[in-house]
């Protein structure tokens, strides 16, 4: 479990660092466009283009260390919080013991130097090409800008197009070892292949949103849908950035919604007693304690008890791994509907001496479905099975194998419960019977007795923090992308200052100039909510069908959080406008007021 829960949280984590990719480069395309004329200067003076190239190169490393080592110290930070989460979850469910953020080891920051030095310079490849390729004279008169691009480039939309295929196909194919390896490579074509359709995506806004621009909107909205159409291939990088943000956030909230619907659901189905009671302790690979059979009688004796229903869990191996060993009344669960099984009927187990029903991990993980034998080595010799049916189980990733009281007595002796199901008669109040019962059971039996109100309140409150960690790796990367955009809108203000002073002699206000800029940045958010929003579906699906389902094998129900996704869909076009608060104030700032002009 831990072993796929660190595959997927760093396969996670390098979307933060994507974006970081995009960021880079749009802080070198700044520099580069707020340079051009001393680019141009060091170019008359006899500066060869591989010497221009150099000098962007290096900036572009001394970012990317910087970066790495403000990271380094950061992410010690971070890890600390997300261990800290994630510890509690693990003590919880498996060990006692909480997890410890071991020392960083040099080798961690030798890794991080280099990586993050080689990503930063790999990202200024294009723009350093660009300012390599600055023309002295024309950079020294102002007169060099970008070449505006009219048309989609083929090549490049086809490649997108392919990588979406890929990914369908990679998502078809089973784990690697047990883990979802081919699974998380179509998460990335998924997230490479809409970055790479941005391009046509933006174009085809710019066709569509023309005529409406020019006949119904305020000179504002004109002003910014001529800025889009005329930096199309700067902005597609911002909004590439932001769109891979916002599909992941959409994914893992649909994922995690998906998820704590389906565990709720589950939990409603399963616990269908009142009253539940537990030894004081975890299954593990010795003998496990028991409930007494003076405590049981002192519980069966309660006059609120109408049946108790005994449970024994236990350690044991199958296949090489460990597994948990249920003893239950067969007949009894499925009467009362206490296991949610998958077929859409529920199996005949009145064969108890033959049949066992097993959890769905333990089917996915052995490959082993209904009718299939499985044996198991027992103190009596070993037993061959037939399983009847499998069941949703979200207790523990490792499996479950429940076999009949009556078969478990024969295997391994007449063995005492672990966990005993209460069910209540009618007009009793099971919060206290409960205060009842662990008022008479006395501290040396070491027993939990709880509600199955409480029990479903815990899980779901232990679900919720296990992956409030996701959400923390999320906020960074719309952060990072939020910053991406205020950093592009940047660079296009100062390349765009002529045209800015242009407008302003034409009589253009300075607040038409703000509300522009605005729009621009409006735009930008609502292209990457749109484009995010349909690569975050896509990704979810191969989150929930794929990734965890081989990482854990849990099915989970497909369901999308509509509200947050409204909530989160208004709080990033807020954001992206947020981002475009600065850009204008220094387009603003930039232009001559009338005062200047005269």
């Amino acid at each position: 479990m831990l072993r796929a829960f660190h595959f997927n949280l760093t396969a996670l984590s390098y979307v933060a660092l994507l974006v970081g990719l995009f960021l880079i480069y749009s802080t070198i395309s700044s520099s580069v466009i707020a340079r051009r004329e001393e680019i141009g200067m060091l170019r008359a003076l006899g500066a060869r283009r591989r010497t221009v190239g150099l000098l962007f190169l290096t900036e572009a490393a001394a970012l990317g260390f910087a970066g790495s080592v403000a990271g380094l110290f950061t992410g010690v930070l971070f890890a600390e919080a997300a261990v800290h989460l994630t510890a509690r979850t693990v003590s919880s469910l498996y060990v006692a013991t909480a997890g410890q953020v071991p020392p960083l080891h040099w080798t961690d920051a030798v890794l991080a130097l280099v990586v993050g030095v080689v990503l930063s310079v790999g990202a200024a490849a294009a723009p350093v090409r660009e300012a390599s390729r600055v023309s002295p004279i024309a950079a020294i008169r102002g007169t060099d800008r970008i070449e505006v691009v009219h048309r989609v480039s083929l090549r490049v939309l086809g490649v997108g197009l392919g990588l979406l295929v890929l990914a369908l196909v990679l998502s078809t194919l089973g784990p690697v070892n047990g883990l979802p390896v081919f699974g998380v490579a179509a998460a990335v074509c998924v997230i490479f292949g809409t970055s790479l359709v941005i391009p046509a995506v933006l174009h085809a806004f710019v066709r569509v949103s023309g005529r409406l621009v020019r006949r119904k909107l305020a000179v504002e909205a004109l002003l910014a849908h001529a800025s889009v159409a005329g930096s199309r291939n700067r902005l597609a990088v911002s909004i590439a950035a932001l769109t891979a943000s916002v599909s992941m956030l959409v994914a893992i909230a649909v994922m995690i919604g998906s998820f704590r619907e389906t565990v709720q659901y589950w939990i409603g189905q399963t616990l269908q007693a009142d009253v539940y009671v537990a030894v004081g302790g975890r299954p593990g690979l010795g003998p496990p304690a028991t409930i007494s059979s003076e405590a049981e009688s002192t519980i069966r004796s309660h006059p609120a008890v109408a049946s108790v229903e005994p449970i024994r869990s236990m350690t044991v191996e199958y296949g090489g791994r460990p597994v948990t060993l249920t003893a239950a009344h067969l007949a009894t669960l499925r009467a009362r509907g206490a296991v949610l099984f998958k077929s859409p009927s529920a199996p005949d187990l009145r064969d108890g001496l033959s049949s066992v029903v097993v959890s769905e991990p333990f089917a996915v993980r052995n490959h082993v479905g209904v009718g299939d034998v499985i044996r198991l080595q027992t103190p009596a010799g070993l037993a061959a099975f037939t399983i009847a049916a499998v069941y949703y189980d979200y207790t523990t990733d490792r499996g479950v194998i429940v076999i009949d009281w009556s078969v478990f007595r024969r295997l391994y002796g007449n063995l005492r419960a672990t966990n005993l199901a209460l069910m209540l008669r009618p007009g009793y109040v099971p919060d206290q019977v409960r205060n009842e019962i662990a008022s008479l059971l006395s501290p040396e039996h070491r027993l939990f007795v709880h509600t199955s109100a409480t029990i479903r309140e815990e899980a779901l409150r232990i679900f919720d923090r296990t992956f409030s960690v996701t959400y923390a790796l999320e906020a960074i990367a719309i952060l990072v992308g939020m910053l991406g955009v205020a950093m592009t809108l940047l660079t296009l203000i100062v390349e765009r200052r002529r045209d800015v002073t242009t407008l302003r002699l034409l009589g253009a206000a300075r607040a038409q100039i703000r509300r522009a800029v605005l729009l621009e940045a409006a735009v930008i958010g609502l292209i990457s909510q749109t484009v995010g929003l349909s690569a975050g579906l896509a990704l979810a699906v191969l989150l929930v069908y794929v990734i965890n389902l081989q990482s854990f094998g849990w099915t989970i129900q497909f369901d999308v959080p509509v509200a947050f996704l409204v909530q989160a869909s208004v709080a990033l076009l807020l954001a992206s406008l947020a981002a475009g608060l600065h850009p204008a104030r220094v387009a603003e700032a930039s232009a001559p007021d009338a005062r200047e002009r005269e």
